[in-house]
């Protein structure tokens, strides 16, 4: 898909390959980039498994008997917006 590029005089389609240069070299500049997760999904939902309650830990004496418990999860639901990116440097891009 092309992209538009606006300069005073000059309005041209950057071909292709262009695009992906200058976004990889800024994303491989950015600290926020190099620590966060990149997700591609064609579903309109992405379901984030939370542990909301840790299971539980303690010290047990020798030979006594160790009580298991386990974590208790919830779910994040995230709706991508179509055509557009949570990065985007926009006022209120990531609602």
């Amino acid at each position: 898909m092309p992209t538009y590029t606006t300069t005073a005089g000059v309005n041209a389609l950057l071909p292709d390959g262009y695009g992906p240069l200058v976004i990889q070299s800024t994303l491989d500049e950015s600290v926020f980039a190099r620590i966060a997760t990149t997700v591609t999904t064609g579903s309109a939902e992405y379901r984030i498994p939370i542990v909301a309650v840790d299971p539980t830990a303690s010290w047990v004496a020798e030979g006594a008997e160790i009580t298991p418990s386990d974590p208790t999860f919830q779910e994040l639901v995230v709706t991508p917006a179509e055509g557009r990116r949570v990065d985007d440097h926009q006022p209120g891009a990531g609602e």
